[in-house]
């Protein structure tokens, strides 16, 4: 009986300890530059996927941001704060970036600045 409930113990920690993951995904795409926002007339959705525990992955047409970051939490807001998120992708100009995430738990409302994209996003738990 002991060894079935330190089996049962041993399997299941590892889910105990992975972190809350969030995937969220842009309706519009913002470009800011020069003091200037304005909204493209089509786009490709950005999709942004995070952990509570700082890991995020952003993704923007032929690649993506990777990077941990510093988390900062109040109630059921999340501010994750990059320096130079890793591009790995097709496009030479892309380069490393500093980035902010904002997530709000509660009504599963997220924003990204990253390069010169600055995108609200509609967020759900994973």
């Amino acid at each position: 009986m002991n060894r079935l409930i330190i089996s049962s113990v041993l399997v299941l920690y590892p889910m105990f300890l992975q972190a809350e993951l969030w995937a969220c995904k842009n309706d519009v795409e913002i470009h800011c530059t020069n003091q200037q926002c304005t909204v493209s007339e089509t786009h490709t959705p950005m999709d942004v996927t995070i952990d509570l525990k700082g890991k995020l992955t952003a993704c923007a047409y032929s690649g993506c941001w990777q990077a941990k970051g510093v988390v900062l939490k109040h109630q059921s807001l999340l501010v994750l704060s990059v320096s130079n998120a890793k591009w790995s992708g097709d496009e030479s100009s892309r380069q490393s970036e500093d980035l902010v995430f904002v997530l709000d738990k509660k009504d599963e409302i997220g924003y990204v600045k990253v390069a010169d994209f600055a995108h609200p996003m509609v967020c759900h738990q994973l």
